[in-house]
């Protein structure tokens, strides 16, 4: 590695570690990814093209790895599919934003300053999303997974229509993580497969939040049949989602 090349790799490593945790989190805006009815392949780091029509909107928030192939990615197509814009903000995009667990091994160490990073993006890109010209802003729903279904369940935001937590029990001996944080006016549904690595029997984190959506009217929390993590392949947990999008829709003029 030549001088300059050190020079600025030691440069880039200092500014990150004294940034102050929440400055960059316009960078997960700004490197989103979005789906859109219009079109049939996904937007990357771009603005929304223009369009005389409003549409209902998912926030989907990606997991720690990342926005998956295999996850965000089906989902944002399956969603947009349905008739929905679909942005997914790039939590990893962002400077302040350090590794928070390891896929190899299913293992987990975030902290408070990233599932506090997390709500940033979501408050962030809420009010980019109902401030533009391209979606109903009486329909926006929020979708999470893993990570970004923790992210999900914290949010103590009423001004979605619903909210979908994907991969997350809702259950941790931390004090500000377990349960629905939402009021109680905003339907949540959760889905979950009944086994998965991440949340391994007799652990602080196995359980479900079934026990969470007791007194919210028109939720339901689904334990998928099965072993994984990512809830898209399941055929089950798709046609949920989309009959719980659809019930909570709400008709527009």
């Amino acid at each position: 590695m030549n001088k300059f090349r050190l020079i600025f790799l030691s440069a880039f490593l200092s500014a990150c570690s004294t940034m102050e945790p929440g400055t960059d989190v316009p960078k997960a805006w700004e490197k989103k990814v979005a789906f859109t009815p219009e079109l049939d392949f996904p937007l990357r780091a771009e603005e929304m093209p223009p369009t005389k029509k409003r549409y209902p909107v998912v926030i989907f928030m990606h997991g720690c790895s990342g926005i998956e192939n295999h996850s965000e990615m089906q989902w944002g197509k399956y969603l947009r599919d349905l008739g929905f814009i679909v942005v997914i903000p790039d939590s990893l995009a962002r400077r302040d934003r350090y590794r928070s667990c390891d896929g190899a091994t299913a293992s987990y160490f975030g902290t408070d300053i990233t599932h506090r990073s997390r709500q940033q993006e979501i408050d962030y890109v809420y009010d980019k999303v109902a401030n533009s010209t391209w979606a109903q802003k009486e329909n926006i729903f929020m979708m999470g997974h893993s990570e970004g279904g923790i992210a999900a369940a914290r949010t103590r935001r009423g001004d979605f229509q619903g909210i979908i937590i994907s991969g997350w029990t809702c259950t941790t001996k931390y004090k500000g993580y377990a349960g629905i944080y939402s009021p109680e006016t905003v339907p949540v549904l959760s889905l979950l497969w009944k086994h998965d690595r991440w949340f391994p029997a007799g652990g602080h984190t196995h359980g479900t939040c079934e026990a969470s959506l007791a007194g919210r009217p028109g939720s339901m929390h689904i334990t998928l049949d099965g072993f994984d993590h990512t809830t898209f392949p399941s055929p089950i947990a798709r046609e949920e989602v989309r009959s719980f999008l659809m019930k909570n829709l709400k008709p527009t003029s």
